[in-house]
């Protein structure tokens, strides 16, 4: 394998040298003091004084702490200094150094000064140190910002006592003085939404903050310089072409007014706006446009497109991307244009223009408000369904894709999209654009025909809970140990009726003032504002998913987060092997370049690298890889007819591997994990011909190579899909054209050495779940990226060794400790989840478990070895072996309804037809006395099982979990699922409807009892409330929560669940009410013999 690392050493020597700065390590020639007694030393070209300090080790015991082979020794007398006699040039911008007790002395108080004037007079930097009863280091740093040179010294701060109290220091560094740089910045970043119909300008004015740091008076005040669209103000009212702003004592905050000028031609004003002065220059975004006709919004639009029956009778406010022709009715003729009448439809070709369309209607908030959320839905047509190729419809508001409102006519139905969103802010006179976008890109063969009508655009929304986020975040990056700059988006609720709580992937942190940053946050259901969000960087390597939002009740919702940490200028191992060069090349020139930065030798028979094709989510092409990689070396597989120079570092030739094009993706998988440790491109997304990027990227006919700041590979599949979703194809790749081979088999990495530090808080509260043979634990973690968890049978645990890498097994071997976990926080069912199962135990044996945070990976993993409350901890096995039906059953919460979700559903396999109701209702539920009826639910009557039908007085099958509740309909499982199929009394069935569970005010009477029995059911309702009678309210509760645990969606379209809130089903949501109210229900009616007698009769 080729070993030309290109090492940056030389790069970051030139670097220290330009940023100069003084370091003091005792580790120079001639740098020793053997004893206290008051000397001078001259320590990196400059004289000390030590008093009452010697540079150790001195002695045959060493007791003293250090970095390398000496370090300073302070004796804690009250005369102990060490105090720079000559000045250190260029000033002083920080001090910092390491210090820790000698030993196990006891510690005294100290304290750092520096002079400007030969030491006559001293200025204490930070507060009064004294190093904690441990041998844990400490690290003193302060900024001083002197700009003349100066000196330092550190001594006792209370100059008493003669008792040995001694204190190492050591890698004491004092950084050159930076003078501050003037900065301006604006809140917010930018503006969008300026315009107006041409003729009506000017637009409506928005205001952003001006803040400006250091500024220089010298240098003037801030202007605005002209622009060709915009002018500005400062009261609002009396605007122009340029604006000055003064400032006082170097700082700047000012509100300034900005729109659109008047009389300007159609189009589109994106313009960078220059403030310059003070000695700062920075540019403020206003993008705005005119346009020809706008369409005025009231709160209302609707479009059913029934006179489009022309090129010419396209509506107002809709403007398409090109010129098409028109080509009759929807559903007529396969030339490629336009199809109308009574739906805006297209029928696209693979040719020009007729090979992708934009539709557009820009609408101009004339509500009079802030518009803050919009309800938009429209019917998705298709025709030709007999076509192969399957256009869709991709919708945008102001360019941000609206994925519930995606059309695909690979479904072959027409089908209505509905989508609500909030936090919005369109001004009152802003415009807004909604767009529809379809290609033949990615299709194939024949086209069927895609169109769309029925449109809805409306600012009411639905009394349901919902959750609403306003999010376009660009992809972090920082260096390990920096957290990254910080980005926000917005996020408000509506009718929650709990809170919300906001859950940051692993790498991620969250916060609502910029200031303190969490990874979950709980909110109130009333929280309308903006969430910060950054990368802790307190690992490298690439970090990706999706920051989930929920309420109970509310469709969770997700912001999509990526960004990458890497190890810096100073260097840090790689988290793993990546991919390091990707070469698509003309004929058979296909190559890649994996990377081994771990810091170790890696065995490549643990890995593996799989092609995907055309957007397959399943491997096309798989290749095992073998041998040992060194640290800093290459592994190259290309193509077997790629050219000679390819193959002559080439460490491997794979035809099958090596035949990707441009839109296919590819992975590096770890095989002992499973675990992707890289991944070129998306698995499972076809984006045409190639991903690409702005400034030139594809990955069609080009050579790629990481960059060298990169120090991880994509370990999460990246979530969007189409040509831009490669998201860090710019980011993380540099760009060559195509053929360029000259960084084959070597690859530069800005790593080398940077310490990963070890975890401080360990994980703590271990719960454990035990059934016979196996047990599940939950616990809170700790604040290591990762954590290991081990089991034993004995409180016995060896902490794992930094550096070393314990795979993780489930099914426990029997004896001795074993990991049994090894990993992160997942996300489940969109909450943060710890926890994990260990199988292969005894039944009735008690087991011990312990769990260790971590850090890093390879040779730079840190473990933490200290216990936390309830960790370890003991639990026993049960012994379930006699509980029959329920034997194997155990846990609590999701694992226990998980469990008892799929004994529910391998057991109970037998479905009937809804016509066979009808003779199993009458076993089910027969009258113990009288064998020729039933009892009807809700009422308690005895009918004559004959008596069925829908007629006033019969009997008819009622859905206790209504089919509205999911949309289920009459078909198995749930839609015959006997459990919650009762006899009813057919006109209150009708009254019941599709009502939520809940306490009623209103007594219901039936106006058409059976006979012998009067109108009385015992039954209340409200409108959205229905309330059975006493006898009935424990069987419907246990019903309802069959229902819920056996409908989970693992076989069905449909996942059932109770909510704690009425009306929860408008629109045929999977929900029922009223949870706590069912609750109750079931504690106050418990099953009795007839409720026993019919569960066994169905089973």
């Amino acid at each position: 394998m080729k070993k030309r690392m290109l090492i940056m050493g030389g790069i970051l020597l030139l670097v220290s040298l330009v940023f100069g700065q003084y370091v003091v390590d005792f580790e120079g020639e001639g740098e020793t003091k053997s004893a206290y007694a008051s000397g001078n030393v001259t320590l990196s070209g400059i004289k000390w004084d030590l008093t009452e300090v010697l540079i150790g080790p001195v002695g045959s015991t060493d007791a003293d702490w250090y970095n390398g082979t000496r370090a300073a020794r302070l004796r804690g007398y009250g005369a102990s200094a060490m105090t720079m006699v000559e000045d250190k040039s260029n000033g002083i911008g920080t001090i910092s150094f390491q210090y820790r007790r000698y030993g196990t002395e006891g510690q005294v108080d100290w304290k750092v000064e520096y002079s400007t004037d030969n030491g006559f007079n001293w200025i204490q930097v930070g507060e009064v140190f004294t190093a904690p009863a441990s041998d844990v280091v400490q690290t003193f740093s302060e900024t001083i910002n002197e700009a003349g040179n100066a000196r330092i010294r550190i001594k006792r701060h209370t100059e008493s006592g003669t008792t040995n109290k001694r204190l190492n220091i050591d890698d004491i560094t004092l950084t050159d003085y930076t003078p501050s740089v003037p900065l301006l910045s604006f809140n917010p970043g930018s503006l969008s939404g300026f315009g107006y119909e041409q003729g009506s300008g000017p637009s409506i004015a928005q205001s952003y903050t001006v803040t400006g740091t250091d500024l220089s008076p010298l240098s003037g005040n801030i202007t605005i310089l002209s622009s060709s669209a915009y002018e500005y103000s400062t009261t609002g009212s009396s605007f122009s072409s340029t604006l000055q702003l003064p400032y006082t004592g170097g700082q700047l905050s000012k509100t300034v007014y900005i729109r659109l000028k008047a009389g300007l031609t159609v189009g589109e004003y994106n313009q960078n706006i220059t403030h310059q002065g003070g000695g700062a220059t920075a540019q403020f975004r206003a993008d705005g446009n005119v346009i020809s006709y706008i369409t005025s919004f009231d709160g209302s639009f609707t479009e059913d497109f029934s006179g489009f029956v022309s090129a010419e009778t396209l509506p107002p406010g809709w403007e398409l991307s090109d010129t098409y022709a028109y080509g009759g009715d929807f559903g007529a003729g396969s030339a490629g244009g336009l199809r109308g009448n009574g739906v805006f439809g297209m029928q696209l070709t693979s040719s020009a223009p007729n090979d992708n369309l934009t539709a557009s209607l820009t609408l101009w908030n004339t509500t009079g408000d802030t518009i803050t959320s919009l309800h938009i839905s429209y019917d998705g047509k298709v025709e030709r369904n007999n076509q192969s190729g399957t256009p869709k419809w991709v919708v945008k508001l102001d360019g941000t894709v609206i994925p519930e409102l995606e059309y695909d006519t690979a479904e072959n139905i027409n089908k209505n999209l509905t989508a609500t969103l909030g936090a919005l802010s369109i001004a009152p006179g802003a415009i807004f654009t909604l767009s529809w976008f379809t290609t033949s890109a990615g299709t194939s063969g024949t086209r069927k025909q895609i169109g769309f009508t029925n449109l809805d655009i409306h600012t009411e929304i639905s009394d349901e809970p919902q959750i609403h986020t306003n999010a376009s975040l660009a992809p972090f990056s920082t260096t390990m140990g920096q957290p990254s700059a910080s980005q926000n988006y917005q996020l408000s609720g509506h009718n929650l009726n709990a809170n919300i709580q906001v859950t940051a992937p692993s790498g991620f942190q969250l916060s609502t003032d910029d200031t303190t940053f969490y990874p979950i946050l709980t909110l109130s259901p009333t929280f309308s504002g903006d969430i910060w969000v950054r990368m802790t960087g307190e690992n490298g390597g690439t970090y990706g998913g999706n920051i989930v939002h929920t309420s109970t009740g509310a469709t969770a919702q997700n912001v999509e987060v990526y960004g990458s940490v890497s190890s810096g200028g100073g260097g840090g191992y790689a988290s793993d092997l990546f991919f390091s060069e990707y070469i698509e090349g003309s004929s058979n020139n296909k190559a890649l370049e994996i990377f081994n930065g771990t810091g170790q030798e890696v065995d490549l028979s643990d890995y593996k690298v799989i092609l995907f094709t055309n957007g397959s989510p399943t491997p096309s092409q798989t290749l095992a890889l073998s041998g040992i990689l060194a640290h800093q070396d290459v592994f190259v597989l290309a193509h077997g007819s790629s050219n000679q120079d390819i193959l002559a570092v080439a460490d491997i030739t794979h035809n099958s591997v090596c035949n990707f094009n441009g839109d296919d993706a590819l992975a590096l998988q770890k095989i002992s994990t499973g675990d992707y440790v890289d991944i070129f491109g998306v698995i499972g997304d076809d984006p045409g011909t190639a991903w690409t990027a702005a400034g030139g990227y594809s990955t069609l006919d080009k050579t790629l190579v990481r960059k060298p700041e990169v120090s991880g590979g994509i370990t999460v599949n990246p979530t969007g899909t189409g040509v831009m979703a490669f998201t860090t194809l710019a980011m993380e790749w540099n760009l060559y054209d195509r053929d360029y081979i000259d960084d084959l088999g070597t690859h530069t990495f800005a790593g080398g050495s940077e310490e990963v530090q070890t975890p401080t808080v360990q994980a703590s509260g271990i719960i454990a779940y035990p059934a016979n043979d196996m047990m599940s634990l939950e616990w809170t973690p700790g604040n290591g990226a990762r954590r290991i968890v081990k089991i034993n049978t004995v409180n016995s645990f060896t902490t794992p060794a930094d550096g070393s890498d314990p795979s993780a097994n489930p099914v426990y071997g029997g004896s001795g400790e074993q990991v049994i976990f090894k990993g992160s926080t997942q996300i489940i069912e969109d909450a943060p989840y710890n926890g994990c199962m260990v199988s292969g135990l005894q039944p009735d044996t008690a087991y011990w478990f312990r769990i260790y945070e971590f850090n890093g990976s390879g040779a730079q993993t840190k473990y933490l070895s200290t216990t936390a409350m309830d960790n370890p901890i003991t639990a026993t096995t049960t012994d379930t072996s006699q509980l029959g039906y329920y034997d194997g059953i155990y846990g609590y919460g999701t694992t226990l309804k998980s469990n008892l979700h799929t004994l529910l559903r391998t057991t109970h396999s037998t479905w009937f037809s809804y016509n066979a109701l009808w003779t199993q209702l009458a076993y089910t539920d027969q009258d113990p006395d009288n064998p020729n009826n039933i009892i009807e639910i809700y009422t308690g009557w005895s009918v004559p099982i004959s008596h069925q039908g829908g007629g006033t007085t019969q009997w008819n099958r009622e859905h206790t979990w209504s089919k509205s509740h999911g949309g289920f309909g009459d078909t198995a499982p749930a839609g015959t699922d006997l459990h919650h199929l009762r006899p009813c009394d057919a006109t209150v069935n009708s009254s019941k409807g599709n009502r939520d569970f809940d306490m009623g005010s209103t007594p219901h009477t039936d106006a058409s009892p059976y006979p012998g029995y009067d109108s009385v059911t015992g039954c209340f309702t409200d409108t959205f409330i229905w309330e059975p009678r006493d006898e009935d309210k424990g069987d419907v509760a246990r019903m309802m929560m069959y229902m819920a645990v056996r409908y989970e969606g693992t076989d069905t379209s449909y996942d059932l669940e109770l909510v704690d809130y009425i009306n929860s089903s408008p629109n045929h949501q999977p929900y029922y009410g009223k949870l706590s109210t069912l609750l109750q229900w079931h504690i106050q009616d418990p099953p009795d013999s007839r409720e026993r007698q019919r569960n066994e009769r169905i089973f």
